[in-house]
């Protein structure tokens, strides 16, 4: 047996970098049990196997990177997040809590189970990139799921895979801008309000693309609930906590109605939605902030930008330039 290790943290404190190369089995189901918080026992059917596994945890999300020169098999417990591969070589097999076998190849992107079910999977020489989101995240983001006979029901996927090539397609490439872009940037990668808006892009990324149960049409009583006075709570929320890495969730919760009155409530009463209108607050954040700042410290449009959540430069400026008919680095020249 052969095992290495090593961890580090850049000097954000949103990131943490575990690695291991092992030809362990056991020693790689406790990494894995370490990392996403679900018992995993993994069994090897080759002699020669190699494990090298790279684990970037980035608060509201965490990113894998894994090679296994082996046939492995898995059997895990229900997860504790939802993880999201993509299968750069080799082969995998899964099948959910004694359900249907799924099987991916090369270029394939999959859900690696259904939330709280246990899965068993078989592994043939891969090389696997994941990024993973806490249940609880995904709980709070989604909002209101179907009731059943005990409440409300978990989120369940219809199949491990997306529904169209056109769904793939779009997941590969935000998981390409999550790791090849936004993490490979230390100034981006620092910011958690980047970081937040990222892990809830992965979300709605893959709430288009795998068919799922999510409530999407309104109750009854969300119009009843949509008033003037909602509007006012969820705008003076967002205005005192717009620093904050805050959710649509967060501001239902804070005007005490559902998500979908508070989106009522935005489309009767306001030009915006609840996100364009955290948006436009810190974009004007942003401008006091330019204003503010002296250019000479070493103050950039893309720092001040990423610390309001803001990850693309260009697109900072073009909706900086329509709103306050300027450039920014003008406005942080003056």
């Amino acid at each position: 047996m052969a095992t290495t290790t090593s961890a580090s943290r850049p000097a954000s404190q949103w990131l943490g970098r575990k690695e291991l190369t092992t030809t362990d089995s056991d020693v790689a189901g406790q990494y894995l049990v370490d990392n996403f918080g679900t018992a995993v026992r993994v069994s090897s059917m080759s002699d020669d196997m190699r494990m090298r596994l790279i684990h970037t945890d980035a608060g509201a999300f965490a990113v894998g990177d894994f090679r296994m020169a082996a046939e492995l098999h898995f059997e895990a417990e229900a997860p504790q997040t939802m993880v999201i591969a993509q299968l750069d070589a080799g082969r995998v097999e899964r099948q959910c809590d004694g359900g249907a076998v799924e099987r991916f190849g090369p270029g394939d992107v999959f859900l690696v189970a259904q939330p709280d079910l246990p899965y068993i999977s078989r592994s043939l020489h891969t090389e696997v990139r994941t990024l993973s989101v806490d249940n609880s995240f995904v709980r709070k983001t989604v909002g209101a799921l179907p009731e059943d006979e005990h409440g409300a029901g978990p989120l369940t996927f219809t199949s491990l895979r997306p529904a169209s090539q056109a769904s793939a397609d779009g997941v590969k490439r935000t998981i390409a801008y999550i790791t090849d872009d936004l993490l490979a940037d230390n100034e981006l990668a620092s910011e958690p309000l980047v970081l937040g808006n990222a892990a809830r892009l992965l979300l709605a990324g893959v709430l288009d693309a795998f068919p799922n149960n999510v409530l999407t049409e309104p109750t009854p009583s969300d119009g009843h609930d949509a008033t003037a006075v909602t509007l006012h709570k969820a705008v003076a929320y967002i205005e005192e906590n717009a620093r904050n890495d805050i959710t649509v969730a967060d501001i239902a919760e804070a005007a005490h109605v559902s998500p979908h009155s508070l989106h009522e409530a935005f489309r009767r009463h306001h030009e915006t939605s609840a996100l364009g209108c955290l948006r436009r607050v810190r974009l004007e954040r942003a401008h006091f902030d330019l204003l503010a700042a002296d250019a000479a410290t070493g103050v950039t449009v893309a720092s001040v930008a990423a610390h309001w959540g803001f990850p693309r430069p260009a697109a900072f400026a073009a909706q900086y330039q329509d709103v306050y008919g300027v450039a920014p680095l003008a406005t942080l020249s003056l």
